[in-house]
């Protein structure tokens, strides 16, 4: 149906009752008024919940204080990589031998 002759056809009905239309115009504001309050509610709670959240986690810091002990952190894992990579280019009987050389191990029925 043609939008204009739909309106032509129902502005008759308006004009005729308007307090029925007024009437249903303000119960669909208050109802959408309503339910967008209700998802602005949600979505608080939601966002103050994270924020709970990251409190919680970073134990009461600042985000310049948090950033500072990532940094702490990282830079603490990378000086362990880089033990750890040395390490494994250790050779251990090597390491075992330099220890032994100024030490005298006598046996006496397998005790050292």
């Amino acid at each position: 149906m043609d939008p204009v002759a739909f309106l032509n056809a129902t502005s008759a009905a308006f004009v005729a009752s308007p307090t029925a239309f007024v009437l249903t115009a303000a119960l669909c504001f208050l109802a959408g008024f309503k339910w967008s309050s209700w998802l602005g509610a949600k979505h608080l709670k939601f966002a103050e919940a994270q924020v709970k959240e990251y409190k919680d986690k970073l134990a009461g810091a600042s985000p310049d204080e948090a950033k500072a002990r990532i940094e702490r952190l990282e830079g603490r894992v990378e000086a362990m990589s880089k033990e750890l990579d040395a390490a494994k280019n250790l050779d251990l009987v090597e390491v075992f031998e330099d220890g032994l050389k100024d030490r005298k191990i006598v046996l006496d029925g397998g005790n050292f």
